[in-house]
């Protein structure tokens, strides 16, 4: 007999209750990276501090820094890197530290 597979977990389930969203301030392409090759912005575990640079939303090419509202630690990336967001999807959880 096959078992169902219990459907995964989404993000926000696995979540922390008091976690810091950073959100897309509006559509647009998500980079985690200033551009093609180099390092990103941050990873699960970066610390960052509040007015910290975490990625960038292009649109036509016009990109935007998103920076963090407030400080903490990079608990998970919520967004795929080169795919289309919309205004006020989330894209990284925060944890204070």
């Amino acid at each position: 007999t096959v078992q169902p597979v219990p459907p995964a977990a989404s993000a926000a389930e696995v979540l922390p209750a008091d976690a810091i969203i950073v959100r897309a301030p509006n559509l647009g392409t998500f980079y985690r990276a200033p551009k093609p090759g180099a390092a990103n912005y941050v990873e699960v575990g970066s610390i960052v501090s509040a007015g910290d640079d975490v990625c960038l939303i292009e649109v036509m090419k016009l990109f935007t820094a998103v920076r963090s509202e407030a400080g903490g630690k990079v608990h998970a990336v919520l967004a795929t890197d080169g795919a289309m967001v919309e205004a006020g999807q989330p894209l990284f959880a925060l944890v204070r530290n």
